[in-house]
């Protein structure tokens, strides 16, 4: 148990056996008494405080991440190369095809009523040709 809440728990549960002792009878009380301190014993009432070591600080956890990442790069010089150009080609064909559904959704939006605006194709063929 937490040593921090030890000695306030054990009081609650002492004063509450003494409020039912004469209440219910000792008998009873020591069953009731039992059935609670049975109760108590869950992860939310005997969870440690927090100590100062325990609590990282994140800008160092972040300085460590990019170190080991640097680390890594400079160790597999070609699989990093591999990685980071098939990253900048993903990233840049996305980024295309973001830009392209853009301009296809926007397409005469300048117009008033722009949404009554159709086109109009025609498909004909003059002597077997398109």
């Amino acid at each position: 148990m937490a040593p921090h809440l030890l000695e306030s728990l054990l009081g609650d549960l002492h004063e509450e056996f003494d409020y039912q002792v004469g209440r219910i009878g000792i008998q009873r009380a020591r069953w009731r008494y039992w059935r609670e301190v049975l109760g108590f014993v869950k992860p939310r009432f005997i969870r440690r405080p927090k100590s100062q070591y325990s609590t990282l600080n994140t800008m160092d956890m972040l300085r460590n991440y990019l170190k080991i990442a640097l680390r890594n790069l400079i160790k597999n010089k070609a699989y990093s190369a591999i990685n980071i150009g098939g990253l900048a080609v993903g990233m840049a064909v996305a980024l295309l095809i973001v830009l392209w559904v853009w301009d296809e959704l926007s397409y005469n939006k300048s117009f008033q009523n722009y949404d009554r605006i159709a086109q109009v194709m025609q498909n004909q063929t003059y002597k077997g040709f398109f």
